[in-house]
């Protein structure tokens, strides 16, 4: 019972934690915050996060055909898709929190690069969890039951 009510406390607690983020986020134009990037730089950042996204794809394709009994991917296009788009979506998120810490430039790139190699697959992982937290589970003998 303990344990319940330790678990709506820190729900309380994170939903709070929220108001003051909010407040904070409403006192930002989108015009400061876009005000020193520039072209070329959306430019590098998104082809260190492709190459760099594309490097950890094809480590993992090697290793899925390793693995696999079949020596097949199952759905190719999903799974490179997701992976890249998580990539992405890493590298565009360490690019702003760097901006907003104004982090020296190459250390900038350094930090792009490592997130978006490790990203996707972090991303990947928490959604794993939650979706397995909020989706129904086969009950067992059924197909796709653990």
């Amino acid at each position: 019972m303990n344990a319940y009510y330790l678990r709506v406390v820190l729900r309380c607690l994170l939903v709070a934690l929220w108001l003051p983020t909010i407040a904070f986020a409403s006192t930002i134009t989108l015009d400061k915050t876009l005000e020193g990037i520039t072209f070329p730089t959306v430019v590098i950042v998104f082809v260190l996060s492709s190459l760099s996204g594309a490097t950890a794809l094809l480590q993992r394709i090697d290793r899925e055909l390793r693995e696999s009994v079949t020596k097949t991917l199952p759905r190719p296009t999903l799974f490179a898709a997701s992976h890249m788009l998580g990539s992405w979506l890493a590298g565009c998120l360490a690019f702003m929190l760097a901006e907003n810490q104004n982090i020296n430039d190459w250390l900038e790139l350094g930090i792009i690069v490592v997130a978006s190699f490790a990203g996707a697959k972090f991303i990947e992982s928490i959604s794993e969890k939650y979706m397995a937290h909020w989706t129904p589970q086969a009950p067992l003998g059924e197909k796709g039951a653990p």
